[in-house]
């Protein structure tokens, strides 16, 4: 069931309220995510209000520099992400939510520590590669962000012609 959350940082300084039907969160494995110990949900665009501008957070960019990471300047707590996997998404921090009992959500287990530089997404041409790539499928969504599903291709880096 979807309902509406309201979050924040430690100190305060960010907010923001999210749409979510929080039937689980996502435990990644990554070098970043496993050292910050947050639990994810992701939620579309239409979803997620930040209460406080994303531009008076600390973004913090690596590897790819696809994923967005958004820190409080004060607090240096993160309460939601753009993925790297999903970019066209928000991963919202359950842990920064208000009322939530977090030892009452489902937890799947998500291996980024696994995600390999030498592949490339392609478009559905087979051809295009796709520079920030759609994510497979999207469980959580609110009235006017319908669930979907898109296709795309993995192939070797090495062989695409530069």
């Amino acid at each position: 069931m979807i309902k509406t959350y309201t979050g924040s940082c430690h100190c305060g300084k960010v907010r923001f309220e999210v749409d979510l039907d929080l039937d689980h969160v996502r435990i990644c494995d990554c070098s970043l995510c496993r050292r910050r110990g947050a639990l994810n949900h992701r939620v579309e665009d239409s979803c997620f209000r930040p209460l406080t501008p994303v531009e008076d957070l600390t973004l913090y960019q690596w590897h790819t520099m696809t994923a967005e990471d958004y820190f409080c300047p004060v607090c240096g707590i993160l309460p939601f992400r753009r993925p790297r996997t999903a970019p066209h998404l928000w991963a919202i921090n359950v842990r920064c939510l208000d009322g939530v009992d977090l030892e009452s959500i489902p937890r799947e287990f998500v291996h980024g520590s696994k995600l390999d530089l030498k592949y490339v997404v392609l478009k559905e041409d087979g051809q295009t590669p796709l520079k920030r790539h759609p994510t497979v499928f999207c469980r959580s969504t609110c009235d006017n962000a319908p669930t979907h599903t898109l296709k795309f291709s993995f192939i070797p880096r090495d062989t695409l012609e530069t």
